[in-house]
């Protein structure tokens, strides 16, 4: 399956699929403070095929070992062609510096059905009814032996 890419920053990379896996980079160095939400621009323009959709997400590596997070769900469908842009949250305790080249997410193809909408009138809303709380005053005590 091919899938398009273009540039509309000079600095931005078209990435190389990896078994699947599409590496998102950045295209210039930033700084990321604790706690700090950005939008990456990305400076990447994706055409997707008909009858897919790309998905993306944190890159785990950079998850686990930094903190930055892929806010989303983030995807890309076929009539969204513009720069994509990721909005990325740095959940780590300290700043994060970024540099040119610097993988930040991945994104991976996903085949979509199409969907029919059928509308019904469901007869009566059902009302789930919860179980009375036990008093905090109960002796019941769980053990284990």
């Amino acid at each position: 399956m091919k899938i398009g890419f273009g540039k509309v920053n000079k600095l931005a990379t078209i990435p190389e699929e990896r078994a699947g896996i599409i590496p998102i980079v950045t295209p210039t160095p930033l700084e990321i403070q604790a706690g700090e939400r950005i939008d990456l621009k990305t400076g990447l323009v994706v055409r997707v095929p008909e009858g897919y959709i790309l998905s993306i997400q944190s890159e785990p590596s950079i998850l686990v070992h930094k903190g930055l997070e892929v806010l989303g769900p983030t995807f890309v469908a076929p009539e969204d062609e513009s720069e994509l842009i990721i909005p990325l949250l740095n959940v780590g305790k300290g700043q994060l510096n970024l540099h040119p080249g610097m993988q930040v997410a991945v994104a991976m193809l996903h085949m979509t059905e199409p969907v029919e909408i059928e509308t019904f009138s469901p007869e009566e809303p059902k009302v789930l009814k919860r179980r009375p709380r036990r008093p905090r005053s109960d002796p019941f005590k769980f053990e284990v032996s």
